[in-house]
């Protein structure tokens, strides 16, 4: 397994269980931005860590400072919502990771956008 494919991984598990998680967690974050901060690291490491532990840190520090928006059980305002579909829709494009900035560029991504503004 490669780094790229052990980091994809790694934030498929996160995700994962992030999502079990919404039925039981409380809505609010536990954490301040602060908090977060602390938690992350203000300075850059002195060396490159794996692809795997950079989603790890990311999601562990993270993890305390988020609020369960897509649980169902949150009433503050609409923020949106994530279906199935466009989440593992928005994990594929970010792979294929592409520009439509120009038509020959990405015929895909041109149609895509074609019909999502019709």
């Amino acid at each position: 397994m490669d780094a790229r494919e052990a980091a994809l991984r790694q934030a498929y598990g996160h995700a994962v269980r992030w999502l079990a998680s919404l039925s039981d967690r409380r809505v609010p974050a536990r954490a301040s931005v602060d908090e977060i901060v602390r938690a992350l690291g203000a300075d850059l490491p002195d060396r490159p860590g794996t692809p795997a532990d950079v989603v790890d840190l990311l999601a562990a520090a993270s993890e305390p400072g988020l609020t369960a928006f897509p649980s169902g059980r949150f009433y503050g305002f609409v923020v949106g919502g994530g279906e199935p579909a466009a989440l593992a829709a928005d994990w594929l494009v970010s792979a294929w990771d592409q520009n439509c900035v120009m038509r020959a560029v990405s015929p895909a991504y041109t149609a895509v956008e074609d019909i999502a503004s019709a």
